[in-house]
């Protein structure tokens, strides 16, 4: 029986401990030493952790980390805009030894964090900088600098006889039996030396732990709150981002090849790990010795920012010579040294965001890479020739927006969110739609949305077709060299994936649904995708099944079809299946959204108004048609291609391969039609 709130204050005490006692577990077996994302640590994290977590969950209603999460629930945090908090749990890319949450404003790793802590010895909580704030950072110098802000974490000190120790920013150690004496805040005059390394704190261990545990955290976080008050959110995106000239090769020869795959480079011909050099002045010293030019400083300095001073969320402008602008991206990865790429040795990976050709001001400069961070208005002379909006928060990292995930979505927001609520409930849902909507391409939208997320992770996409099979989609016997092998399919390997890990959602995309046979392809799955038919209590035998071995549905699995609604070869939906999803229409969406989209991709106003009239005209008269309807529409996707070039020839091919085919196939059996509309596109 899960706990009321009161029930959980009383317990609070035995919570902590239960999550220490978990966290033991994790460093007794050296779980936390195993290879990351290794098979290995799958298996360690099930035998071991998974177990005790899911115990965890169902006696208290949360997971350990959720529980941490649910206590900030309960501060006082509400007038402070842009504030967050978030959980971390003991899984992720490495099994960790530790829970943790906290309130942030931007990044986490760049933000003050009032956090709590829970490892395998005790517990913490208070103040601290995350790992990527450095003695330099703006957020440092404003505890130094500002007097009430100094106050508030003084009387918080002295009202909570908090210890004021010194640690690595971000760091999950806890140090007890700290002499206060030895405070390094004594008096006010002391944050004089304050640092990103001072950590204002109250920790106890396991033994130690207070029975109102709970709520000396609410206590001691609400007090620590208004240190957030003076912040921006503004301030610290637009502080903690670089922006940099890169020459993506000689005359930019390798540009296709990296925008392509997502990274950039540079070499160099230098031929070892550049983070073994702890200084600039140590990477100078050796330029002789590896054949590089005396005098050649440009190399050096390069060499350096590469490796060095390129950040996270930098904005990277990439150039050809000193006459072209070509696109730009985000960085997305630190430096990486592989010796067997060879010329790729020295890398890092970068979501680039628009690739072209556009003209620059004046010359540029020679450099292969430039900081022009501090150029306020050259960065702006840039944003306006190549047309890229103020850059949002890396949309790879972990900090979540639903603004930045809808960014090239052309849908409105409070529609998505509520799109998100229903799959919650219903667990299974199918986008229906007309060619060109976007179904697939929203489909991963949602489901980065609901596990707030930006990345494909946990995702999986098939294509169903008339030929599919039960054997090919859950389980079937397929030869091999010598004999017939049972072979699990998508759908079995990803229920087994969400079973490993109950604590995150995982999601299957299945595209052109209604193009296969859905009876035989799930078979008697049918019942138990429904969402009170999940679960362990519910499983059955397959029809394949061996040694009597069950199987189920997990909880945390989501369903995704697609539909074409202007398919005339298909069969009606199984009227069984479709009870089991909610139906969700996607409508093409020539509105102000594409309108901004396809300008910052480069289209003139005047042919994004041609596209905008011809295809709102076009889908009146679609609409309007007694043979055909609204799910004959033509959807904006097709016109979401253009990236550099001729923009007339692009929009006529558009117009001639792609839409007036669609004419002639909605309309084949009356050729005046046909004609008309198609004059009047081509016009």
């Amino acid at each position: 029986m899960l706990l009321n709130f009161n029930e959980a204050i009383v317990n609070s005490k035995k919570i902590i401990q239960e999550i220490i006692s978990i966290n033991k577990v994790i460093v007794e077996n050296n779980l936390d030493k195993l290879k990351p994302t290794s098979k290995e640590m799958q298996v360690a994290y099930n035998t071991y952790v998974k177990p005790k977590l899911d115990s965890f969950k169902s006696e208290y209603g949360h997971s350990s980390n959720g529980y941490l999460k649910s206590i900030l629930s309960k501060c006082n945090e509400k007038s402070i805009p842009n504030l967050k908090f978030k959980s971390y749990g003991n899984w992720g890319r490495k099994i960790n030894p530790f829970v943790w949450s906290s309130f942030y404003l931007g990044h986490t790793y760049e933000s003050i964090q009032l956090y709590i802590l829970v490892n395998h010895l005790g517990i913490k909580f208070g103040f601290d900088y995350g790992n990527k704030v450095t003695k330099r950072d703006s957020l440092v110098e404003y505890v130094k600098s500002d007097k009430s802000v100094q106050k508030t974490l003084f009387d918080a000190i002295n009202k909570f006889s908090l210890d004021v120790i010194s640690l690595d920013s971000g760091s999950p150690n806890i140090e007890f039996s700290f002499d206060r004496k030895n405070n390094l805040i004594k008096e006010i005059n002391d944050f004089e030396k304050w640092d990103n390394t001072f950590h204002i704190i109250k920790s106890y261990t396991e033994d130690n732990i207070p029975t109102n545990i709970e709520e000396q955290i609410i206590e001691v976080l609400n007090d620590l709150l208004p240190v957030y008050e003076k912040i921006t959110i503004e301030d610290k995106l637009s502080e903690s981002k670089g922006y940099w000239l890169y020459a993506p090769g000689t005359n930019a020869n390798d540009w296709e090849n990296q925008f392509s795959n997502g990274f950039m480079s540079i070499d160099y011909d230098f031929p070892d790990d550049l983070t073994s050099f702890k200084t600039k002045e140590d990477l100078d010293e050796v330029s002789e010795e590896y054949g590089i030019e005396e005098g050649s400083m440009n190399t050096m300095r390069a060499l350096w920012d590469f490796s060095n001073e390129i950040n996270i969320g930098d904005i990277i402008i990439a150039k050809k010579g000193r006459s072209k602008y070509l696109g730009y991206g985000i960085v997305v990865s630190d430096y990486v040294f592989d010796e067997a790429k060879g010329e790729y040795r020295h890398s890092r990976q970068v979501n680039w965001k628009k690739k072209g050709s556009w003209s620059p001001e004046s010359k540029l400069v020679p450099k292969t890479l430039t900081n022009i961070t501090s150029y306020g208005d050259y960065i702006q002379s840039i944003r306006n020739i190549i047309g890229f909006d103020e850059i949002s928060p890396d949309e790879n990292s972990s900090d979540f927006d639903m603004d930045t995930l809808l960014k090239n979505v052309f849908i409105e927001k409070s529609e998505f969110e509520n799109i998100i609520d229903i799959l919650k409930l219903k667990k299974n849902i199918i986008l229906q739609g007309s060619a060109g909507v976007g179904k697939t391409y929203i489909a991963k939208k949602i489901a980065q949305g609901l596990k707030e997320e930006y990345g494909d992770n946990n995702i999986e996409v098939v294509q169903f077709h008339q030929s599919y099979s039960y054997e090919d989609f859950i389980q079937g016997y397929r030869p091999n060299k010598e004999l017939f092998e049972l072979k699990n399919g998508i759908f079995y390997q990803i229920c087994e994936k969400a079973k490993s890990d109950s604590s995150t959602p995982f999601f299957l995309v299945i595209d052109e649904i209604n193009r296969g046979n859905l009876s035989k392809i799930f078979g008697e799955l049918m019942m138990l995708i429904e969402p009170d038919k999940r679960g362990e209590k519910n499983k059955i035998k397959l029809t394949y099944s061996e040694n009597n071995k069950h199987f189920y549905v997990p909880d945390n699995l989501y369903i995704i079809g697609t539909m074409n609604t202007a398919d005339r070869s298909l069969t009606i939906v199984d009227y069984a299946l479709r009870r089991r999803f909610a139906f969700i229409d996607m409508k093409p969406k020539f509105n102000s959204q594409f309108e901004k989209f396809s300008f910052n991709n480069g289209l003139s106003q005047d042919n994004i108004n041609v596209i905008t009239q011809k295809m709102n005209s076009l889908n009146s008269i679609i609409r309007k048609d007694d043979s055909l309807g609204e799910g004959f529409e033509i959807g904006h996707s097709y016109f979401c291609s253009y990236s550099t070039g001729n923009q007339k020839r692009w929009l006529d091919n558009v117009f001639k391969y792609e839409i007036i085919p669609l004419i002639k196939e909605y309309w084949f059996d009356n050729p005046e039609k046909i004609a008309q509309y198609s004059d009047e596109i081509l016009s």
